[in-house]
């Protein structure tokens, strides 16, 4: 398994936790993983995304971190 294989599911299973908390202090019925990952996949992977990429730029081989404006 890749090690961004291994984050992904580790922030997917971190955001189902949070969500059976939330739930549970809602009264609303609490999601097994399987199905809170079929109703929010999108969120989860565009939210990954976001969170692993953060501000990086494709230098055109990889996402890197952007070079600081030189003054």
């Amino acid at each position: 398994m890749s090690e961004m294989l291994m984050r992904y599911n580790g922030y997917v299973h971190q955001m189902w936790m949070k969500n059976c908390d939330e739930r549970a202090a809602w009264c609303q019925p609490v999601l097994t993983k399987s199905e809170y990952e079929a109703e929010h996949g999108t969120f989860l992977q565009d939210n990954f995304y976001i969170v692993e990429m953060g501000d990086k730029v494709w230098n055109g081989k990889e996402y890197v971190n952007p070079t600081p404006l030189r003054k």
